[in-house]
Formats: structure tokens, sequence, C-alpha cells
């Protein structure tokens, strides 16, 4: 009898000893589980947060649009000739609306249209795809561009970081305006480039960037 009590003793040792190792296997699968759960419940909030951000980004942007065009049917063409100058460049809708915004702002105080607004808008881009910037470089150029044009003139530090961003633009401005890059420079430090001057040189260089643009590689 006292062999067997031993014995059953020993069998339930060993039973709850593999009972302690199977919920602490159970308790580590189900903290795995929980760990795994959090993490994809983090991927699917960040592309939650993105897709928002993006989405009110694509609102703010139309919402700009709108206010310079007087129909439905107007905003549609602008919006459509916008994606258009972006597959062509291959840059983002958003970054083409906010350059051709500031662009229309300051070209209708000289009485152009915003025709002339997206051809300019869409020369700068194209200029600034076939001359390789990157995209923070091509960003700075806008930025500097669109400073400039809402001054009345591309001068000082506009000038300097603009070329400095894409340093094609002074070499494609200069042939444009039929002057050599120091000339052009000259001009930009005497504030010779107004915006008159700016209109001039992007619709003489426009024909010469879109055939540069055409020869660059699909991407």
């Amino acid at each position: 009898i006292s062999k067997q009590l031993t014995a059953s003793n020993q069998s339930f040792g060993l039973f709850s000893k593999n009972t302690k190792g199977v919920v602490t296997d159970l308790a580590q699968i189900g903290a795995g589980s929980i760990s795994i759960f959090k993490e994809i419940k983090g991927i699917f909030g960040s592309a939650a947060q993105s897709f928002t951000q993006t989405a009110d980004a694509i609102n703010t942007m139309n919402a700009r649009l709108a206010q310079s065009t007087k129909s439905t049917a107007h905003f549609t063409a602008l919006r459509a000739g916008i994606d258009k100058i972006a597959k062509s460049t291959y840059s983002s809708s958003e970054s083409i609306s906010n350059l051709f915004i500031n662009v229309n702002q300051s070209l209708s105080e000289m009485g152009l249209s915003q025709k002339n607004a997206l051809e300019m808008s869409e020369t700068l881009s194209k200029a600034l795809r076939v001359g390789g910037a990157s995209a923070v470089d091509a960003e700075r150029a806008i930025t500097q561009f669109s400073q400039a044009l809402s001054t009345g003139k591309l001068q000082g530090q506009d000038f300097k970081a603009m070329i400095g961003a894409a340093p094609i633009l002074l070499k494609n401005m200069a042939d444009a305006l039929g002057v050599t890059t120091g000339e052009l420079r000259t001009m930009a430090s005497e504030g010779q480039l107004t915006n008159e001057k700016l209109v001039e040189a992007f619709s003489n260089m426009k024909d010469s960037v879109d055939n540069d643009n055409k020869k660059m590689p699909v991407s």
C-alpha cells in the first residue's frame, strides 16, 4: 500500500508539473497573441490616420481651388488641368495645386488668365523634373518662386535660393530672355526680373522645356 501511495504521489506530482507547463505555455501564447493584436491594431490605426490626413489635404486643396472658380464645370476643368500637369511631371496634385494657386493670384493681378497660370505652373514643374531636382529642392524652388511673384520681382535671396535648388532654371530663363547667365544674375541683383519678365521668360521657354520633358524616362 505504501509503495502504491508513493507511486500515486509521484504521478500526481508529474501531472501537476506538466499542467503548470501547459498553463505557462498557454499564458505565453496568450501574451504573444495580445502583442500581435496590438501590432495589427497599430498598423491599421496608422493607416486610418494616414488616410484621414490625406482626405483632409484633398478637401483643403479642393476648397482652395474652388475659390478660383465660378461654377462646378469650371472647377472640374481646372482640376483636370492640374491633374494632367501632375501626371506629366510625376508630381502630386496637391503640390501642383498649391503652385497654381500662388501663381494664379499674382498673374490675375496682372490681368492674365488661369490658362497663363496653368502654363507657367506646368513649365516650372517640368523644368524642375528635367533638371533632376529632388522633391525637397523642387519644393524649395517653388516656394521661392511663389514668394518672388507675391513681391512683384525675383531678386536677392529668392533668386539665389531658387537657382540653388534648381540650377537648370538659370540657363532656361537666360536663354528664354536672350541673355547670358551672368547677365541674368545682374538683372536679378538690379531688380529687373519683374513679374512681367518672368511671364515672358516662362512663356518663351515653354516649348523647349516641353520637348526636354518628353525625352525624360518614364518613372
